[in-house]
């Protein structure tokens, strides 16, 4: 098992998620990816001023979500340079299973239930997309 993705936000089953990770990842030397999603509206940059609201909640979001993957590496520090992160933006399920289909993970893990928000994503309905829509083996974890 060379590559595992790990779909992370500030949930206690996502934490549950990077444990599982960490314990394959030593078991088997594998590269761990852990990714999150900003889900977020892009609007054209010439509105931009219809929209400063908007925009400042954007960008607090991808704060957000860097905090995250930080926190979540940080877990996974004695595994060393075999962890990155990756955060995606737009629909949750869509960006996620885009990002599985394209990648050359062995193993997908994922919470079986996330946060919800406009910066995170809800693992319940995107689980099931994942499981239905990808080719790679899902770990769902409790």
């Amino acid at each position: 098992m060379n590559k595992i993705i790990v779909a992370v936000d500030d949930s206690e089953h996502s934490m549950r998620a990077v444990e599982k990770a960490k314990e394959l990842g030593k078991a088997f030397d594998s590269n761990i990816v852990l990714v999150t999603v900003t889900e977020f509206i892009h609007h054209n940059y010439e509105y931009a001023t219809r929209y400063l609201d908007e925009i400042k909640e954007i960008e607090e979001s991808k704060k957000q979500s860097e905090a995250i993957l930080e926190k979540n590496k940080a877990r996974l520090r004695e595994l060393g340079d075999k962890v990155e992160t990756v955060m995606l933006e737009g629909d949750p399920a869509y960006s996620l299973i885009q990002y599985i289909k394209s990648s050359d993970a062995d193993l997908v893990i994922i919470g079986s239930h996330g946060v919800k928000g406009l910066r995170q994503f809800m693992l319940g309905s995107v689980v099931s997309k994942i499981v239905h829509h990808v080719d790679k083996s899902v770990m769902i974890v409790r």
